[in-house]
């Protein structure tokens, strides 16, 4: 742009008099584009995160509104958000064929004033010169309609980093100041979980737990079984504290309602929900480590002991090429095996932090979480998860905290004298004991 300013001046040297009025223009017209577009930016986001949310509820509620009917309604009010996300976009649109218009009208203007000068001053310059500025004053504009819409870039970029750091800066922290305890190195080391007087909920008015007391030992397979709504699947969310928590939770003498929330999710626990939580835009190899600590020898060992490695590698391709492939481009997975994909990830987990942070420091031994995890499979693969249960976790000495909703999932696979059934009821646990006990206990409920 400098060059070109100043070969227009070599050639018409008067032109350098509009030069001060053509800066403070440009000045005032990128101001108010700048100040235009940011604005424009902004609404464009917050109005396509009002689309995407729709999108993300209509996609979960899809069942339920062909059921009652309201797929006209739901189409409607998609075209609405679409038309309404659309709307800052187009007048952003506007706002750029203004600054080129105005950019443009500019540049005109020194154009004129170009050929006024050669007009009224003949022979002070050839007609080789004045064809010379007029193509650089073209070339000019259009370096100068660039050059403005680079800096509101910029600005907008700019302003999108100024949002994170607010929003990093502002956000309130899960981790409370009071959550400060240091873990040891190896941590946990056996498995022992010892819960006294636990209350928690969701709110503060809304107690779910009541005076829970609970001892699991080391290597002990701990079922937890009740009626819906009884408390089951709060006791796993008080664990991973989840939720707000008094009393005491202490896994291996290490008390963790003071310990960081990321430690004890990360380091732990490792916990297969009832709904397998898969990214199908990230690859095989993400969804299934996340931090890139095992080899890819891992991950196919894995998957391959869960049963699904040939069904995700029944397409043409290397081990390589199958783990980094998007997740979406795989065959597509039943219920039953994204389940036992969640059941291959628990493995490589325990293998990720079987990786000691120092030479010489003891692996940890994370506690296994299964919350409700084969309620909605088939008996085939519901045998399968448990079987690879008893052989990766159970038969290493792991401790594994299940809730069920059914007894008769985990029958036959109870080590007496070992494992233990805990009834819960009103969020209080009523009896612990061995399967026949409770069992008995159960059919006088």
């Amino acid at each position: 742009m400098a060059n070109q300013l100043a070969l227009i001046m070599a050639v018409q040297k008067g032109l350098a008099l509009s030069l001060p009025v053509c800066i403070v223009v440009v000045y005032f017209v990128q101001r108010i584009y700048l100040r235009t577009s940011r604005q424009l930016r902004v609404l464009e986001l917050e109005n396509q995160a009002t689309l995407y949310q729709w999108f993300l509820e209509t996609v979960e509620g899809v069942v339920t509104i062909r059921a009652f009917g309201w797929s006209s309604a739901a189409e409607r009010k998609s075209f609405e958000a679409l038309d309404w996300s659309l709307q800052p976009r187009y007048a952003l649109m506007c706002v750029q064929r203004w600054l080129s218009l105005v950019l443009n009208l500019i540049v005109s203007g020194i154009a004129i004033g170009l050929i006024a000068l050669a007009v009224k001053w003949r022979g002070t310059t050839t007609g080789g010169d004045i064809g010379a500025a007029l193509n650089l004053i073209m070339v000019a504009n259009t370096t100068l309609v660039r050059l403005v819409e680079l800096w509101a870039s910029l600005e907008v970029s700019l302003g999108a980093i100024a949002r994170l750091r607010n929003v990093e800066m502002h956000t309130p922290r899960e981790d409370l100041p009071e959550e400060d305890l240091v873990t040891y190195a190896g941590w946990p080391t056996k498995g022992e979980v010892s819960i006294a007087d636990l209350d928690a909920g969701y709110s503060s008015d809304h107690q779910i737990l009541h005076k829970v007391n609970l001892d699991i030992h080391e290597g002990q397979k701990l079922v937890i079984c009740g009626r819906t709504g009884s408390g089951k699947s709060t006791i796993l969310a008080a664990l991973l504290h989840l939720i707000d928590c008094t009393g005491t939770i202490e896994v291996d003498g290490q008390d963790l309602l003071r310990t960081p929330r990321s430690i004890i999710r990360k380091q732990c626990f490792i916990t297969i929900s009832q709904e397998a939580f898969l990214i199908p835009q990230a690859t095989l190899r993400f969804n299934l480590d996340p931090d890139s600590i095992v080899a890819d020898e891992v991950l196919q060992t894995a998957l391959q002991k869960v049963g699904i490695w040939s069904l995700l590698s029944s397409r043409d391709g290397t081990p390589v090429e199958v783990l980094d492939a998007a997740f979406s481009s795989l065959p597509v997975l039943s219920v039953g095996q994204q389940q036992l994909l969640a059941m291959a990830r628990a493995i490589i987990r325990k293998h990720a932090l079987a990786v000691p942070d120092y030479p010489g420091n003891d692996a940890p031994k994370p506690i296994l979480l299964l919350d409700e995890a084969t309620s909605s499979l088939d008996s085939t693969t519901e045998a399968a998860i448990y079987d690879v249960l008893e052989s990766e976790f159970i038969q290493e000495g792991y401790t594994a905290v299940i809730v069920a909703h059914r007894l008769s999932v985990v029958a036959g696979r109870m080590r007496p004298e070992k494992d233990r059934v805990a009834w819960v009821e009103d969020g209080r646990i009523v009896k612990v004991g061995e399967y026949e006990e409770i069992m008995r206990f159960a059919d006088t409920e």
